[in-house]
């Protein structure tokens, strides 16, 4: 389950909101902690475009997209086909305890640009590797940033300016809880906990499109 996930490049939260289930259920589903009902089960099948039985069996097969309304059952909330894979997944390390990532300024690899995202520029792609969002995220997660101002209650990149020594900034994965002008508070889920940043320290604050936009909702 969580391979026909990552291969569609959809977060917990996603599946959870399409299907209308919690994050916490649906991460249950694929740790096998918790087994879905049938109709869950053909609900997360269509969602991932893969064949339902081959799904229960652990296993992940494909549906042909062409042939995809001929399935026994199709979600009204599947999403609208993904665009060409021009999405730049930007390069980064793990920045220890107290940042979830470093930009090291490299280009990793092209990721699939998710339909809600056709028209718009400035968007760059990155890889979850710390549970500090645990569960909105989890490590293997891949989020869109875009240049959009980020409001009160958006899930925000926060990247810092390099260090002293030349290293690259420490960034954080975080949503934003409060902003003034002299400080900037976000909450981290994993452990909760709420994080002071002098407007100062900050290079760039990148807002996480969320899930309703990537597949235009």
């Amino acid at each position: 389950m969580r391979q026909a996930r990552r291969q569609r490049s959809y977060t917990i939260r996603y599946v959870a909101d399409a299907l209308g289930e919690t994050i916490e259920e649906v991460d249950a589903w694929e740790r096998s902690a918790l087994t879905p009902t049938s109709d869950q089960l053909e609900e997360l099948a269509a969602l991932l475009a893969v064949d339902s039985e081959a799904l229960r069996q652990g296993i992940v097969d494909p549906l042909d997209l062409e042939k995809l309304a001929d399935a026994t059952f199709v979600s009204d909330k599947l999403p609208l086909p993904n665009g060409p894979r021009d999405v730049e997944k930007l390069g980064v390390v793990a920045a220890g305890i107290d940042g979830d990532f470093a930009f090291n300024g490299a280009v990793s690899e092209y990721i699939m640009r998710p339909r809600g995202l056709y028209q718009r520029p400035g968007v760059f792609a990155l890889e979850v590797i710390s549970d500090s969002m645990y569960p909105a995220y989890r490590k293997g997660d891949i989020v869109f940033c875009d240049r959009t101002e980020p409001s009160v209650g958006d899930d925000v990149i926060i990247e810092t300016f390099p260090e002293a020594d030349g290293s690259a900034g420490k960034a954080f994965l975080k949503r934003l809880k409060r902003r003034s002008k002299s400080t900037l508070t976000v909450e981290q889920f994993n452990p909760p906990e709420d994080l002071t940043f002098d407007p100062y320290e900050i290079k760039h604050l990148w807002r996480v499109v969320p899930n309703r936009e990537l597949h235009g909702y």
